[in-house]
C-alpha cells in the first residue's frame, strides 16, 4: 500500500509542475463580457475551415459550440489565435492545436 500511496504523490507532483511551467501565466482566464464576443468571431471563422472531409465527420455547428465553450473558459489561450486565423485557416489551426496542445 506504500508503495501505490507513494506513486499516487508522485504523479500529483508531476501533474502540478506539468500544469504550472508554462500556462500558469494564462491557466483559468475566463473571458469578459466583451471578450466573449470576440470567441464568437473567432470560433465562427474556425468553423468555415473545416475541410470536406471534416464537415462530414463532425457538425460545423457543434464545432462552433465546442470552439466557444472552449474559449470563453480559456479565453487567455484562444485569444492569440485571433489574429492567425484572420490571416489563414492554416495558421489559426496550428496555433489552435499549440495552444490547446492538440485537445481541439
Amino acid at each position: 500500500m506504500k508503495k501505490y500511496g507513494f506513486l499516487l504523490f508522485l504523479l500529483a507532483i508531476v501533474s502540478v509542475w506539468d500544469i504550472s511551467k508554462d500556462n500558469a501565466p494564462k491557466f483559468g482566464q475566463k473571458a469578459k463580457l466583451e471578450q466573449s464576443s470576440e470567441c464568437k468571431v473567432l470560433c465562427e471563422k474556425a468553423s468555415h475551415c473545416l475541410k470536406e472531409d471534416q464537415k462530414q465527420l463532425q457538425d460545423p455547428k457543434m464545432y462552433q459550440f465546442a470552439c466557444e465553450i472552449l474559449c470563453t473558459k480559456q479565453f487567455q489561450l484562444f485569444g492569440e489565435c485571433s489574429k492567425a486565423i484572420a490571416t489563414s485557416c492554416e495558421n489559426g489551426e496550428l496555433c489552435i492545436k499549440n495552444q490547446t496542445k492538440g485537445l481541439f
